[in-house]
């Protein structure tokens, strides 16, 4: 049975509500709404900031926001406007991708930075590559499920500024986007790739072609052994640290390595 604790500190559960989300829509066990239900009804009363972006921490008193709330709040609120034809949570979604876009994300490079505080001071690595990864979930799905001309424009620049910091030589994302001589990092290439994958299921993200997605592909492959991913950094437990272990199996890259090519394969068969 699936559950979630009465009172949980951070925003992880929207990652695990969107799925939910989406359990629900192709099976019809109310088990998966009733869960997702419990996850909204945390995150209507959660703390945000002034212009409206959805904080990672449950504590009102904490002024951060971070990309990984982003990226795992902003995903279910798309599912759940798209399933429901909610416009005030499909104008939370956009939301999302708008203050991120214009508080954390450098306008120059478009490199993304771990998070911001008070719309003005901007915090961690910049362009840390699984950073980058969380808010492409968030792009991703808001492209996939309630996007519109405008904001869609905007992910579309968004994606295609990201992907000229691919790695040509390795076909894989570094573990900081502004560091491409470093590692790469099959967590942030995975879930760079996902959200990417998002928006090609409704023919967006045009700006990525069918030759750099297989190069992708095959190069995530040789990071593969016996159903194992490895080539990923260790979790980040706040500003600037960030692990210099730089091929481990972790949550981050097996599950989003294998979700990537599970949804390549998909597109294959179209």
């Amino acid at each position: 049975m699936i559950a979630i604790g009465d009172t949980p500190t951070v925003t992880d559960g929207g990652l695990v509500g969107h799925i939910a989300l989406l359990m629900w829509e192709k099976f019809g066990d109310e088990k998966y709404l009733a869960f997702a239900q419990r996850i909204l009804d945390k995150f209507e009363d959660w703390p945000r900031d002034s212009k409206g972006q959805i904080k990672y921490d449950a504590d009102p008193d904490n002024g951060y926001v971070y990309v990984d709330g982003t990226g795992m709040a902003t995903p279910f609120y798309a599912v759940w406007s798209y399933l429901f034809d909610d416009a005030e949570k499909n104008a939370i979604s956009v939301l999302q991708i708008e203050n991120y876009l214009k508080y954390g994300v450098q306008p120059r490079t478009y490199l993304t930075f771990h998070g911001y505080e008070k719309c003005s001071i901007t915090q961690g690595e910049l362009g840390w590559g699984r950073g980058t990864g969380w808010f492409m979930f968030a792009v991703g799905a808001v492209m996939r499920y309630c996007g519109n001309d405008e904001i869609n424009a905007k992910c579309e620049t968004y994606i295609e500024k990201t992907f000229k910091y691919l790695m040509k030589d390795k076909n894989m994302f570094s573990w900081s986007l502004s560091e491409p001589d470093g590692p790469s990092d099959t967590s942030a290439t995975g879930m760079i790739l996902w959200g990417v994958m998002k928006a090609k299921e409704v023919g967006l993200a045009g700006c990525i072609s069918d030759r750099t997605l297989k190069d992708i592909a095959f190069a995530s492959l040789g990071e593969i052994e016996d159903g194992v991913v490895y080539g990923s950094t260790l979790g980040s437990p706040g500003w600037g640290a960030y692990s210099d272990v730089y091929d481990a199996n972790t949550e981050f890259g097996q599950g989003s390595i294998l979700a990537f090519l599970a949804m390549y394969v998909h597109y294959l068969e179209r």
